[in-house]
């Protein structure tokens, strides 16, 4: 909640509103390790869904996100050492006082795995306040990590409403889509933007209920739709983002685009000179 006197959803504001403090500082950790400039967020949704160890709107552990680097490259797995060539038939090392060697121990791998997604995930979890090895939302993992390397704006929002969906439709509970929302909100929401968030998700939300068949009794009341309760209530990512877009205050923040700096780290004096 924004407790600054001036509003920094006016429109009229003249300076420009700066990203999130918070989310400068994680995607400056992010930038640091080796897969971030490569980093492509739908080929990383797609790699989890390929796997289809991730439910729609589910939840992703540190282990999956693992397996989509591996796919992608951004990790490496362990290099296995080479079989050790066995001995020609009927010959065996010797000692110098005859006894026979000992086995040589088995050669380690060559190359330990990288671990570029377990400090991500590591980062990620420190910013979302939660405990080491929880799984996080995916519209929030994978969301933070497209705004982070990305910056705020249209693509970022519909890219983590992309990872809340339910199916491939697009159709968006509401709780998954609070996700996605606060990941994606360039600036805090005051009571007033929250209270029109809310008006968006009703006027975009769709639920049809099935209608009980009639009962065919002469003279009984005509069947009645059950009541549609909040969470069974689904809304197309579509509808959304049009109602989202028709309210100039939620249109700033969450479809202006904000770039999120990334600060350089200069290389030392004697690599330069190299």
């Amino acid at each position: 909640m924004t407790t600054d006197t001036a509003d920094p959803l006016n429109m009229a504001a003249p300076t420009p509103v700066p990203p999130p403090a918070e989310t400068v500082a994680l995607a400056n950790a992010l930038a640091k390790l080796p897969f971030f400039e490569a980093f492509d967020a739908e080929a990383v949704l797609a790699a989890i869904k390929e796997k289809g160890s991730v439910a729609p709107g589910g939840a992703l552990a540190a282990a999956q996100l693992k397996e989509a680097f591996l796919a992608l490259g951004y990790d490496k797995p362990a290099e296995e050492a080479p079989p050790a060539e066995p001995a020609a038939e009927g010959e065996e090392k010797k000692e110098e006082d005859g006894s026979a060697a000992p086995a040589a121990p088995a050669a380690p791998p060559l190359k330990p795995a990288t671990q570029h997604a377990e400090a991500a995930f590591a980062l990620l979890l420190g910013a979302a306040g939660a405990k080491p090895g929880s799984a996080l939302p995916l519209a929030r993992a994978l969301g933070t990590l497209q705004v982070c390397k990305a910056g705020f704006g249209e693509a970022a929002l519909r890219f983590a409403l992309k990872c809340a969906a339910a199916d491939e439709g697009g159709a968006l509970k509401e709780a998954p889509l609070h996700v996605a929302l606060a990941t994606t909100a360039s600036l805090p929401l005051s009571d007033a933007a929250r209270n029109n968030l809310r008006r968006a998700w009703r006027a975009a939300a769709k639920f049809e209920p099935p209608v009980p068949e009639p009962s065919g009794e002469e003279g009984a009341p005509p069947p009645v739709a059950p009541a549609v309760a909040p969470e069974d209530a689904a809304v197309m990512v579509e509808d959304f983002v049009a109602k989202l877009a028709e309210d100039e205050t939620l249109a700033f923040a969450f479809t202006r685009a904000v770039e999120v700096p990334i600060v350089k780290s200069e290389a030392p004096a004697e690599a330069a000179a190299e």
